[in-house]
């Protein structure tokens, strides 16, 4: 066994112990627990597996949870009856249910939809395919992709390097 002193554990350890082990904590019924966005210091595996989590440790309570999140994998774990959305608009914000089921939606279209994001790589590497989509130096765009990781927004490249191929 080792030993590890509770402040030698990472953020989204102690995130994790402090959310989980104040739900377990409190076991009366009508409690409402507000979380603000408690999953931010977890790596990505914890992530995807957060909202099970905080299921499997309440199925049989009679509790309620809110949480706010950033995040599309708490997303895609709720059904969209639980999912709201909240736009600041001036000094108001307002909110309505999402406008898609989002239990099992794909990170890419709730993104989309709720953080209007419109691609799913970075900001910089989009803007390179954007200009490298202007060029007709076919070998300087397949350089170039070559040092790019598969991505949809690669499609429209690809085949306009086809499309600078010599006819035949």
């Amino acid at each position: 066994n080792i030993s590890i002193p509770y402040i030698g554990i990472s953020d989204g350890q102690h995130q994790f112990l402090q959310t989980i082990g104040t739900i377990l904590l409190f076991e009366n019924k009508n409690v409402l627990f507000l979380l603000d966005e408690p999953e931010t210091h977890f790596n990505p595996q914890w992530r995807s597996q957060f909202v099970y989590n905080l299921h499997k440790e309440t199925i049989d309570r009679y509790q309620e949870i809110i949480l706010t999140t950033h995040s599309p994998y708490v997303v895609s774990d709720c059904e969209q009856y639980n999912v709201f959305v909240f736009k600041r608009e001036g000094e108001n914000v307002k909110f309505d249910n999402i406008d898609v089921q989002t239990y099992g939606t794909s990170f890419d279209n709730l993104l989309k939809r709720t953080f209007n994001v419109k691609h799913t790589i970075s900001q910089k590497a989009y803007n390179e395919i954007q200009e490298l989509m202007k060029s007709n130096d076919s070998e300087y765009i397949q350089e170039r992709l070559d040092n790019m990781g598969p991505s949809f927004e690669k499609l429209p490249l690809l085949k306009r390097l086809k499309d600078l191929e010599p006819k035949s």
